[in-house]
């Protein structure tokens, strides 16, 4: 009985430690390039670009940088946004608190 139950722990220790979903995590803030550290919306695109909705503008990431669109920098009305989508034609839409606005790629 006692050779059962270690055999018992043994395999179970290593179906612990062998996870076939190991995730990395990776903290991204404004020291990064964010806009601002308030992120509203996530989104990742057909393309594999992430992109935050926040306080301060729209952020594009392609896993290194950050491509940031504003009001004073792009055709986007508000810099606060609040909901992020992706139509049939790779055009984001972007919510805003006043109003949506669509990005074309």
């Amino acid at each position: 009985m006692k050779k059962l139950l270690l055999f018992i722990l043994c395999v179970w220790s290593v179906c612990l430690k062998v996870s076939p979903h190991d995730y990395m995590f990776k903290h991204l803030e404004v020291k990064d390039g964010l806009s601002n550290n308030q992120v509203n919306a996530i989104y990742k695109d057909s393309h594999g670009f992430m992109w935050f909705g926040t306080k301060d503008g729209l952020n594009q990431y392609d896993g290194l940088v950050f491509r940031t669109f504003q009001k004073e920098n792009s055709s986007l009305g508000n810099n606060f946004i609040t909901a992020l989508h992706e139509d049939a034609e790779g055009n984001i839409w972007v919510g805003t608190d006043t109003g949506v606005y669509i990005y074309n790629p």
